[in-house]
């Protein structure tokens, strides 16, 4: 399977599937957020029911198991391509371009997922949590040589020292170029599994 999609993006270049869930009811406002979308230089298919039904045929008339496709109780769907993947320099903003549309139509009420999206997400925490895991750190570290040396001199220096130690073990590899051993290792095997 990674061969064949290893050909598939050589021939056609990369995409990225996103799946888009607005409230459901306004299809005059699905239908404008469609056209955006596919206005989108970055934007390569839009699949939804204004696209594939018409925004003037009601619900009532589709086959319930097509209808079921494309919306749920309170959602309608969209299927959204985009030709960007991980590994390419500028992705990121490729995506926020798609939630900056659908913020425009439906605000925060608009759900986005899929593999970019939850990478995104994920990036987004893991930057905010360990900002504040580091912080707690620095604290817990000088609340710990506080206490034990019953002076604030000493575990001011102490503290600058184990964080300017750290700073430096990390800025090293950064320079260099290199990335730690356990990156370095998950995608070697990243890289393996997509080549099987």
């Amino acid at each position: 399977m990674g061969r064949d999609l290893l050909s598939v993006e050589e021939e056609y270049g990369a995409s990225n599937p996103l799946v888009i869930m607005v409230p459901k009811g306004d299809t005059s406002k699905e239908s404008a957020l469609s056209e955006e979308l596919k206005d989108n230089e970055n934007v390569t298919s839009v699949i939804s029911y204004v696209d594939s039904v018409g925004s003037t045929i009601p619900g009532g008339f589709v086959p319930s198991d097509s209808l079921s496709q494309l919306y749920s109780e309170n959602y309608s769907r969209f299927v959204v391509t985009i030709s960007t993947e991980e590994s390419e320099e500028g992705w990121t903003e490729k995506l926020n371009e798609v939630y900056k549309i659908c913020e425009k139509y439906y605000g925060d009420e608009a759900r986005i997922a899929g593999d970019l999206a939850s990478t995104r997400d994920l990036k987004e925490t893991i930057t905010e949590d360990n900002s504040r895991v580091n912080t707690l750190a620095i604290a817990f570290v000088f609340a710990i040589l506080l206490f034990n040396f019953k002076s604030i001199t000493l575990p001011v220096i102490l503290t600058l020292v184990i964080e300017l130690s750290i700073w430096i073990n990390l800025a090293i590899p950064y320079v260099q170029g290199t990335t730690l051993h356990c990156f370095r290792r998950r995608q070697k095997i990243f890289r393996k599994l997509q080549k099987e």
